[in-house]
């Protein structure tokens, strides 16, 4: 876990203590808090597959060459965020 992610756990639990407190709450911050977990979320899922899939593709960069690798993911990612920003 990195020092970006501690201030978005702590923020989590002061909305898991907010909302035991006081039952009735502003409702922008129930709307915090449900992003703050889909954030949780994302990072965590984020952070195990790239643990997984590692080995994947250092052995993959090995035999074939990093460079092929590095520029396929790089051709991929852009036409991803291509795709994503379209309209």
């Amino acid at each position: 876990m990195t020092l970006l992610h501690t201030p978005r756990i702590a923020e989590m639990l002061r909305c898991k203590l907010v909302r035991r407190k006081f039952r009735l709450v502003r409702p922008e911050i129930f709307g915090i808090c449900a992003l703050l977990r889909v954030s949780l979320a994302v990072v965590t899922t984020m952070s195990v597959l790239s643990a997984i899939s590692t080995g994947f593709w250092s052995r993959l960069g090995d035999t074939h060459g990093r460079k092929l690798i590095l520029s396929t993911f790089l051709i991929g990612a852009l036409s991803m965020l291509v795709h994503l920003l379209s309209p």
